[in-house]
């Protein structure tokens, strides 16, 4: 059944009045925080001044190093931050399943280096820093060739131009969003489908002068089917829906579909009953309005100060005062008759206040936090304890957040991608063994590694004084399984699955080792035979009689 357009337009004019409660807000947030992004919130022109009265570029700065921090230390492109595990833990254990694992997750890495994920995830997380929500898009490339797999399309959403919508269960599935491009670029997405006013702007027409580069909006819904077929394959029997439309003409431009959403939708802390959430710019934006406020009233004293107003008595300057360098005024009377006016402003006070403000802020965003790890570019001089702990101090902090991360990005974006790749014919089949299955997935970045830190340290404390022990105590070993052990610490270390061992192939090892240990025992004890026995002949020799005096006992006896 085709999309009702009219129905499509009133939800989404539902949902963009909704969320025009957090716009005023999400204005001020921008201008201190990201004032590239305040234009599409208010409407104003590509390239238009939007920012009047904004004396500090704290909150930029913070907002911007919060972001950095988060992708490098989260989804760093100069390593694989993930790795793939069966959650049927003997499973892992099969050489075959943990290969095709390794493969599948690094494959997952090279397809997410190729495409524009690195630049536009860091968009994602400055949204999520300032504004509290992000989302972004993950599709396969339209210009890719018949059969193959042209690679992922990211694209993070400019907040204010999309409205989303919970389920029951408070995950976000719905999403519209305003599409807004050039007539040549719009026929060239969807052909002639776009219908005949904006064909008329993309090629022109009879007696029509083509204008390509005016500019256009579409509407682009995205939302669970409630009416397919499931029996069928074909994208629009997909369980989500992908609509465009002109709004304005309530004409349909095409229908689609998703096998999953596409949407990564994240939001940093959200309260009960609200779809859009807060982040580290809601806690900020006091203090950085207040900064804001200081700083402006210091200036307007330096200008009191750097040219203060002039006081003279009456007929005291000849001619008028000359503010030139240099300049000679002729005055009556003595030199007090002209005079400055002091501000008196306390700037000594007015410092002390901006670095409280400067550290509230900075707090609110996490840099201190980020400021005490180790750089990701430089030489660290810190202790490998030292780096641990300060990787776990920041993830404790930024625990709930991470979170957040976690569900709405981290892990659409790998199950999703895996999906894609396999679906494309880029991963072999899985082993036999994997049927019936079920995936995990483990980041490696260094914030999720420190949620294992204190386990891993645990762990080695604990070898330590089982080893420490063992002289005192024989056989204490013996209560530990120190194959899963060292196991358990390269998955955490992040070692990948093809450099291990898996256990029916450990098993087979061992006994190859051991039968051929029992046939050198074997041997050496062969030849410990034959030399005993070679050493006893010279013996048995010298007691056999000679030829001579077995004549002679012969003779003897005769």
């Amino acid at each position: 059944m085709p999309a009702d357009i009219a129905a499509l337009k009133a939800r989404s004019e539902r949902l963009f009045t909704d969320r025009r409660q957090w716009e005023t807000e999400w204005v001020a947030l921008a201008e201190m925080c990201c004032p590239r992004k305040v234009g599409v919130l208010i409407g104003a022109a590509p390239g238009q001044k939007v920012t009047t009265g904004r004396y500090t570029g704290l909150g930029e700065e913070s907002a911007s190093l919060f972001a950095s921090a988060i992708n490098g230390n989260l989804t760093n492109p100069s390593q694989k931050w993930q790795t793939l595990v069966m959650r049927q833990r003997p499973l892992n254990a099969i050489n075959r399943v943990q290969n095709w694992l390794d493969e599948a997750s690094l494959a997952l890495s090279q397809a997410l280096n190729a495409s524009s994920f690195g630049t536009e995830v860091w968009e994602f997380y400055l949204d999520l820093a300032v504004f509290g929500t992000a989302s972004m898009l993950m599709l396969e490339k339209r210009l890719a060739p018949p059969g193959e797999f042209g690679g992922f399309l990211f694209q993070t959403l400019q907040v204010g131009s999309y409205a989303i919508a919970e389920n029951d269960e408070g995950a976000v599935d719905t999403l519209f969003r305003e599409v807004r491009l050039s007539a040549r670029a719009a026929y060239q997405w969807w052909g002639e489908g776009i219908g005949p006013e904006w064909l008329a702007l993309a090629i022109g027409g009879p007696g029509k002068k083509a204008e390509p580069d005016r500019m256009v909006k579409a509407l682009h819904a995205i939302y669970p089917r409630t009416d397919r077929r499931s029996d069928r394959g074909d994208n629009r029997n997909m369980p989500w829906a992908s609509v465009y439309c002109d709004p304005e003409r309530k004409r349909l431009i095409r229908e689609s579909g998703f096998r999953r959403f596409p949407v990564l939708v994240t939001r940093w802390s959200k309260a009960s009953g609200e779809v859009y959430g807060r982040g580290p710019g809601h806690t900020a934006i006091p203090e950085l309005e207040t900064l804001n406020r200081a700083i402006e009233l210091e200036m307007a004293a330096w200008a009191l100060d750097i040219g203060p107003p002039l006081f003279e008595r009456e007929g005291a300057v000849l001619g008028g005062t000359d503010w030139t360098p240099s300049a000679r005024n002729i005055v009556r009377g003595d030199k007090n008759s002209v005079w400055t006016l002091q501000s008196g402003v306390r700037y000594d006070v007015s410092a002390i206040k901006k670095e409280e403000l400067k550290k509230a802020i900075e707090r609110a965003f996490f840099v201190d936090q980020v400021r005490a790890l180790p750089p990701t570019d430089k030489p660290s001089y810190m202790t490998a304890f030292e780096v641990a702990k300060r990787y776990e101090e920041t993830f404790r902090i930024l625990g709930g957040g991470f979170g957040q991360m976690k569900s709405g990005l981290l892990q659409p974006t790998v199950e999703g991608g895996i999906g894609m790749l396999f679906a494309a014919g880029v991963l072999p089949p899985p082993p036999p063994e994997m049927a019936g299955g079920d995936i995990d997935i483990e980041y490696e970045g260094p914030l999720a590694r420190a949620q294992k830190a204190s386990d891993l340290q645990a762990l080695d404390l604990e070898t330590a004084c089982v080893l420490q022990t063992e002289p005192v105590v024989p056989g204490l070993k013996d209560n530990y399984r120190w194959d899963a052990i060292a196991q358990h610490r390269a998955r955490v270390r992040g070692i990948p699955a093809s450099l291990m061992v898996g256990t029916d192939e450990l098993v087979t090892k061992r006994q190859a080792q051991a039968e051929q240990q029992a046939k050198m025992q074997q041997m050496q004890a062969l030849m410990e035979t034959a030399k005993g026995m070679g050493d006893a002949a010279p013996m048995v020799k010298a007691l056999q009689p000679t030829p001579l005096k077995r004549m002679r006992v012969k003779l003897r006896n005769q």
